[in-house]
């Protein structure tokens, strides 16, 4: 008896992945867009400072005028997680990514690579 194995499908850019989302799981993709704000930029700051390999601590030695506390907060995505824009804007620059890249809903799921 033949098992089946699944095949890998490998995408080249992020515009095929999105195609491929929408066309299969479009329940998915509308609630990752439909996601407020704040918990998207808290869940992609906790995978951008993971992939960095910082500690809340090392970036907020990094960054000027945010706190470990202010940090976590995002992370943590609760109701009381309110970031400015200007503490975008210097995790951004400390984790050297663009502003973009914290507030981008579709990368919750896509991730900064695939």
């Amino acid at each position: 008896m033949k098992t089946a194995t699944k095949k890998k499908v490998l995408f080249t850019t992020r515009e095929q992945l999105l195609a491929r989302m929408k066309e299969k799981r479009p329940d998915l993709l509308q609630a990752v867009l439909n996601e407020p704000l704040r918990v998207v930029v808290g869940k992609n700051l906790l995978r951008l400072r993971s992939e960095a390999g910082l500690s809340r601590e090392a970036l907020a030695a990094r960054c000027e005028d945010v706190g470990e506390r202010t940090i976590q907060r995002i992370e943590e995505c609760g109701e009381d997680s309110n970031p400015t824009v200007r503490v975008i804007e210097h995790l951004s620059r400390a984790l050297k990514v663009s502003s973009t890249a914290l507030t981008d809903p579709r990368a919750t799921f896509m991730g900064g690579s695939f």
